[in-house]
């Protein structure tokens, strides 16, 4: 089915959030559901967030498809968000919807997660993520041409972020993000703002969806998550 007359779904499973967006055909409805993390007690005390993405995607996705007037079998394409992100979360969503398109004889496309985080505030913007290790992704995010090359994340450790930020060639006048406003204070010294609003500073379903709905489709093996660093075996208590 083509993409015109079909059924967007956008999928992202990269942070803790599960995020999913649809959009009809025809520039008809488009929403987007979110799935929060489960809160249980941390064993050094605190509260740690489990995402839900195997449990919480496919029921989420059934849901927007819904409440856009879509189903199953008008499911034209699957856009999936890259990472970068948790190991595990980014497969969730790469693996769902390879099957998907797969199982509905849909295209998939797959688009660099923080392309989608914080679309409103504008560009340039620098979305800053928590890359757990004591590091943090960055994303200088400089235009919103979807015919432009994705832009490029990189890792820098959480005490390397001021000299990261006075080494971009591209100057964000805005950071998003879900580890943003816990670096505020570095952030804004640079001169960069950090909204207030929770909002922005996580993945829009919509966004990802109208996103991928223009990027040209791919072979299912050819979307790859965004990893960033290679995996590697770290302490709980050292991330």
């Amino acid at each position: 089915m083509a993409v015109s007359d079909g059924w967007t779904l956008a999928l992202d499973t990269a942070g803790a959030l599960t995020v999913v967006g649809a959009l009809a055909p025809h520039d008809g409805p488009a929403t987007e559901r979110v799935g929060e993390p489960e809160a249980r007690p941390g064993r050094r005390g605190g509260t740690v967030h489990r995402p839900r993405h195997a449990e919480q995607l496919l029921a989420l996705a059934d849901d927007a498809l819904t409440a856009t007037g879509g189903a199953w079998d008008r499911l034209a394409r699957v856009v999936v968000g890259l990472g970068p992100g948790g190991f595990t979360g980014i497969r969730v969503a790469v693996a769902t919807g390879r099957a998907l398109a797969l199982a509905r004889g849909a295209t998939v496309v797959g688009a660099p997660t923080p392309l989608a985080v914080g679309p409103a505030v504008g560009v340039p913007r620098l979305v800053v993520q928590d890359a757990r290790r004591k590091e943090l992704f960055l994303t200088v995010v400089a235009g919103d041409d979807p015919t432009a090359p994705d832009p490029v994340p990189w890792a820098v450790p959480v005490d390397g972020l001021a000299a990261a930020l006075d080494g971009l060639t591209v100057r964000p006048t805005v950071a998003v993000g879900d580890a943003a406003a816990d670096h505020a204070v570095t952030l804004r010294a640079a001169g960069i703002a950090v909204p207030d609003d929770p909002a922005v500073h996580r993945v829009d379903g919509v966004a990802l969806a109208r996103m991928g709905a223009v990027r040209p489709a791919a072979d299912a093996g050819a979307v790859r998550p965004v990893y960033v660093r290679d995996a590697d075996a770290i302490r709980t208590a050292d991330r």
